[in-house]
């Protein structure tokens, strides 16, 4: 299976010209990224899931700032998500909107999974990652996302927006004080127990007309949408997708069966994919652990006991012996000598 993950290149676009009003030379930061310039120059360009980690993480270098997911929301518009804005301006209500946003998520960013629901008295939007990447670059699409979600939705409803929750997996981020701006947004960090945020607003509000609403223009839309999505369906890898859920779970790592839930595969055809790509569940889920545990204890700010509840383990006990049969050392030993531990 193939891990080469293409993405649409137009938001990576827009973020250099936020970071260029900073004063910062973005041809380096894109030559450097191994981007090439008119790849981003091109309205439908794509550039690979590698390229714009490499992208992110110069750019975080280069400005020093953490909070570059939500600079660039702040610089999307509703026109930005090329033939699936057309939907999503043409919708009869706001649940209608979020729906459409869901089933062709994958044609905004591949690298995300976005479920649609309303139950008892809410209307839920849930994010998952649909690929593997490091943690600044999870974060940093996570935050892009539900920060766009809030202001396009804004927009959509002409500002009526009522107070609404938004669990996100990631901890409290520095620059946690911009959210002040999303004012009707309710922020609750490192609560969810698997990667992903989940919005969650009153039920009424699936049912709020929008202003905009033309049937025949969202026929059309949804058209195109459906066969634009029919054409980029193409295998990809699971390996790194597996081991950034395992890795970036909070509590108890989801299962087996869980992950090949998500991805609408049975078990059995995890098992396949992931013997592909030279790699098992249990190998990942002993690579996840050791490298949960490793951070964790590198901190110093939590307890061995207080390490051990955080990665689903009975007591402490159960967490250093396990963690030994991985690593060869205690958790005490592992503290005091982190350089000996193996990788």
């Amino acid at each position: 299976m193939s891990t080469e993950r293409q993405v649409p290149a137009r938001y990576y676009a827009r973020l250099m010209e936020v970071v260029r009003a900073m004063d910062i030379d973005t041809d380096a930061l894109i030559a450097d990224s191994g981007i090439a310039a008119d790849a981003l120059a091109e309205p439908e360009g794509t550039i690979s899931l590698a390229q714009i980690e490499n992208l992110l993480a110069a750019t975080q270098a280069a400005t020093g700032r953490s909070d570059l997911g939500l600079a660039l929301a702040a610089a999307l518009k509703l026109t930005s998500h090329s033939a699936v804005s057309y939907g999503i301006l043409s919708s009869p209500t706001a649940g209608y909107a979020l729906g459409l946003v869901a089933r062709f998520f994958s044609l905004i960013l591949p690298t995300f999974r976005v479920r649609y629901g309303c139950r008892d008295n809410t209307m839920r939007l849930t994010l998952t990652p649909a690929a593997g990447m490091s943690h600044a670059c999870f974060a940093f699409h996570l935050e892009l996302i539900v920060a766009c979600v809030h202001r396009e939705l804004h927009d959509l409803i002409a500002g009526d927006m009522p107070p609404y929750d938004v669990h996100f997996s990631i901890e409290t981020p520095p620059h946690v004080a911009r959210y002040d701006s999303l004012r009707e947004m309710r922020t609750h960090f490192g609560v969810m127990g698997q990667p992903g945020a989940d919005m969650i607003w009153p039920r009424d509000l699936a049912s709020r007309p929008l202003a905009m609403s033309d049937p025949t223009a969202l026929r059309m839309a949804e058209s195109r949408c459906a066969e634009m999505l029919e054409r980029a369906r193409v295998s990809e890898g699971v390996a790194a997708w597996v081991g950034m859920m395992l890795r970036e779970a909070h509590g108890p790592p989801p299962g087996h069966c869980e992950l090949a839930a998500a991805l609408n595969i049975s078990s059995r055809t995890l098992d396949r994919y992931l013997q592909k790509e030279g790699t098992s569940f249990r190998e990942l889920s002993k690579q996840a652990r050791k490298d949960r545990a490793g951070d964790l204890l590198s901190q110093d700010r939590l307890s061995v006991t207080e390490i051990a509840m955080e990665l689903g383990y009975a007591d402490a006990a159960n967490f250093s012996r396990a963690f030994r049969r991985d690593t060869g050392l205690t958790p005490s030993q592992w503290r005091q000598q982190p350089p000996a531990a193996p990788n």
